[in-house]
């Protein structure tokens, strides 16, 4: 059973024992604090996440710089710790805002977008009778053809008779865990329906990969809140990246057009939809249609952008350090 995936079940899985220095972990429960550590509530907790965040990133980024690609090494390591230059396109003023490249791989961004999934998905499984589903396959050497394969036999599983009848819709993500022989690519999913037998699921399943037999785990969505936020969870955990830094920059360049996560049955296009974020508003003049990141400046001043970088911003820096806060910097 793999330590990063409790409901997934993976009986060739050898490589989830701890490091030797790892504190003893007892099934089912977190490993025990070592004296001074955070149990990760309250600010204390909040600063040590972004710590190992900001840590994840720069590893991240440090690999994709030895793979050749610059601009997502760059985009990860000032990810969370930086600003960018924004420019008023009505008053002609610039200022500084806090810089987050929504990059698939950005531990910090995923965590963002965590919140917001978890919270669209428990108010629609609210008053459902929901389970929770994993379906695993044999490890394979490419990820790409790993995920390939798991989503089309996902598909043929979801259109046979017994599974249409038993399962009306849900949610489901692909996680790529790297192992040392290939990656355990596997998906979980939450689902509205009936009783489904677990042999009838083995069964079909394995008949789906087109194998023999085939790992599945189905059982009652117990807390839906924490399942939820399993099921949104992002690419980049810090204990996942740890040592894989290589393999996760490869795996995004194998999987850019691949959809991790989605709706189906049902549940597609129904989930509530995502709060549209209100545009940035200029603080000088209030301005919402022309307040524009410096970096996309052309998009918005298009032939006048060069006449109007020169004169607004000329060699002043378009990056710099975020400050501390208020409260940090008078401590």
């Amino acid at each position: 059973m793999s330590a990063d995936c409790p409901t997934c079940l993976d009986p060739h899985d050898l490589s989830s024992q701890p490091p030797p220095d790892a504190a003893p972990r007892v099934a089912g429960r977190p490993p025990p604090l070592v004296p001074g550590q955070s149990s990760g509530k309250g600010g204390a907790g909040k600063a040590q996440r972004l710590a190992r965040r900001l840590a994840t990133n720069a590893a991240l980024a440090e690999a994709a710089d030895r793979a050749g690609k610059h601009e997502v090494a760059k985009a990860l390591a000032d990810c969370g710790h930086t600003q960018a230059l924004w420019v008023c396109g009505a008053c002609g003023k610039t200022s500084w805002v806090d810089y987050y490249c929504h990059h698939r791989l950005c531990a910090i961004c995923g965590s963002m977008r965590q919140d917001e999934r978890a919270a669209r998905i428990t108010a629609m499984a609210q008053g459902r009778s929901v389970r929770w589903l994993t379906l695993t396959q044999p490890r394979c050497k490419d990820v790409a053809e790993g995920v390939a394969t798991i989503r089309a036999a996902f598909g043929r599983w979801r259109r046979l008779k017994v599974i249409k009848n038993a399962i009306v819709g849900g949610v489901y993500q692909i996680e790529c865990l790297p192992k040392p022989d290939g990656w355990h690519v596997h998906l979980h999913a939450l689902f509205e329906g009936g009783y489904l037998p677990k042999p009838i699921a083995w069964k079909t399943w394995a008949a789906a990969l087109k194998i023999e037999t085939a790992s599945v785990n189905l059982q009652g969505a117990m807390g839906l809140g924490k399942i939820a936020r399993y099921l949104a969870k992002y690419t980049c955990k810090p204990s996942d990246v740890a040592g894989n830094e290589a393999r996760y920059i490869a795996m995004q360049a194998d999987l850019t057009h691949s959809r991790l996560w989605g709706t189906f049955g049902t549940w597609h296009n129904a989930l509530p939809k995502a709060k549209k974020p209100t545009p940035r508003a200029c603080p000088h003049c209030g301005d919402t249609t022309g307040y524009v990141p410096v970096a996309r400046g052309y998009c918005y001043f298009g032939r006048d952008w060069a006449d109007v970088y020169d004169q607004l911003i000329g060699n002043s820096p378009t990056t710099r350090p975020r400050p501390p806060p208020q409260g940090e910097a008078a401590a």
